[in-house]
């Protein structure tokens, strides 16, 4: 069986943007359904949380700048931090301290 381009792009973007459902234990989910183009939730950033050895700043990067040349280094000393842990750890005042962004 031939299609042409379009029809055959159309019918696999109606098959896309079906609902589907899954069947488990005897509970029916819809799953959502992701359209072209819609930006999809994350979890947020990975958090890698230092302490400067000589100043004792507290700041986190996130892993999405792991290539920087300066990551994990204290953004007023620029020596290397000591890491104290990572957002999987249950970090105590997490919030205080100072992201660094490129």
């Amino acid at each position: 069986m031939f299609f042409h381009k379009s029809t055959l792009t159309n019918r696999l973007d109606n098959l896309y943007l079906q609902p589907r459902f899954v069947c488990s234990a005897a509970v029916i989910t819809r799953l959502p359904v992701i359209k072209k183009g819609a930006v999809q939730m994350t979890w947020g950033p990975y958090w890698m949380f230092y302490q400067c050895r000589l100043c004792g700043k507290q700041y986190k990067y996130s892993v999405e700048n792991i290539q920087m040349p300066t990551f994990g280094a204290c953004p007023i000393c620029k020596k290397e931090g000591a890491l104290i842990g990572e957002s999987r750890d249950k970090i105590a005042g997490a919030a205080d301290y100072e992201e660094i962004t490129p």
